[in-house]
């Protein structure tokens, strides 16, 4: 599994790093910084015609800096504490509430 990350957390590398384990996948930065910019750009030259699709125009235009993998021990720590969470949350719901 791939993703992409732009914007303020793309930027840091430590913020990177947790995406990448946190969700145990892969996260691709793209070398451009305009990444909402960008796509509705890529979107318009989509639906003008200059693209046949927007998957086509991603592969000519997006370039990526660095790819941030997971760390396997981390990522498994993770997926650890949220099958716990999932299985606590449902009886704790209506507690949350109360709290407020």
């Amino acid at each position: 599994k791939t993703s992409m990350l732009c914007g303020g957390g793309g930027k840091s590398p430590l913020w990177r790093k947790m995406f990448a384990n946190v969700l145990n996948m892969e996260m691709k930065i793209p070398s451009s910084e305009e990444g909402p910019g960008y796509g509705a750009a890529m979107l318009a030259m989509t639906g003008n015609g200059e693209y046949r699709s927007v998957s086509d125009c991603a592969k000519a235009l997006v370039s990526i800096s660095c790819t941030v993998a997971p760390d396997p021990v981390i990522a498994a720590r993770y997926e650890q504490k949220y099958r716990k969470f999932k299985k606590i949350y449902p009886s704790m719901k209506n507690l949350f509430k109360e709290l407020k």
